[in-house]
């Protein structure tokens, strides 16, 4: 997801939404695409927080005006079996 946002694919980035936060984050999406190159790169990796057979949470930290902020990502499956981003 963060590839396909980088280079400027929307279209591909919100592939990776589960399909109840489409919408929502899709918006968002369109909007920062063209600032997504700095966006990812002010960002930690994923780090695992919690898993469970069908959900799963990440954290990601970020630097924000001097003071270390995580970020909750969270992952559902979908009916095929796919992990996609359900919140963040």
């Amino acid at each position: 997801m963060n590839l396909a946002l980088t280079q400027g694919n929307h279209g591909l980035a919100a592939d990776y939404l589960f399909e109840g936060s489409r919408k929502k984050y899709s918006k968002i999406y369109y909007l920062l695409l063209p600032y997504f190159s700095e966006i990812v790169q002010s960002y930690s990796s994923l780090q695992l927080y919690k898993i469970y057979p069908n959900y799963a949470s990440y954290v990601i930290n970020r630097d924000i005006e001097g003071a270390d902020r995580a970020f909750i990502i969270s992952f559902v499956k979908d009916d095929t079996g796919l992990w996609r981003v359900s919140s963040m």
